[in-house]
């Protein structure tokens, strides 16, 4: 039997991640009831291509826009995760160092006018189940360190920051 037949398809693999995000009860995300195309939709921006894909979703809770991205690599048989904070800025050195020692799970990075919550590793992704282990592994961890209730609870999204005149 040869392998190459065996192997996922990246289509496959970007639609069931549309499945896993619409299905998934995850900190960030809208309650199922109150999910509508203006607060969780898949992005128009998606790229499918022989070899790669990816899926996200376009978030809006609470104060939060939120892109949760899923990424394929066919040849290399992996997937990774991140979540991007769109409206989050963090520019200061000492508290970036503080959240990335106190989020070890995570890879995060910090950009002008995003934060960006990254899966540590690439996951080995040979079949659908492992695809959903490296789901349910990844967002395993950013339900266990509570990292979306840290984020909102400590810091102001970049449009409060500017009502109260401490941005532009």
């Amino acid at each position: 039997m040869c392998l190459f037949f065996n192997s996922l398809k990246t289509k496959d693999v970007q639609t069931h991640y549309e499945r896993l995000w619409k299905g998934a009860d995850l900190p960030g995300f809208p309650k199922k009831a109150y999910r509508n195309y203006d607060n969780f939709r898949v992005s128009p921006y998606n790229v499918l291509k022989k070899d790669s894909c990816n899926c996200t979703m376009h978030v809006h809770c609470g104060k939060w826009y939120l892109h949760f991205n899923a990424y394929y690599d066919r040849k290399k048989k992996e997937t990774h995760f991140t979540v991007w904070f769109m409206n989050l800025t963090i520019a200061n050195r000492q508290l970036e160092d503080a959240i990335k020692q106190t989020y070890p799970e995570f890879s995060i990075s910090f950009m002008p006018s995003a934060v960006i919550v990254s899966s540590k590793k690439n996951y080995v992704a040979k079949k659908m189940e492992d695809i959903d282990k490296a789901f349910n592994t990844f967002f395993g961890e950013w339900k266990r360190t509570q990292i979306y209730e840290f984020m909102t609870g400590n810091f102001k999204t970049n449009e409060e920051l500017k009502a109260e005149g401490k941005i532009k």
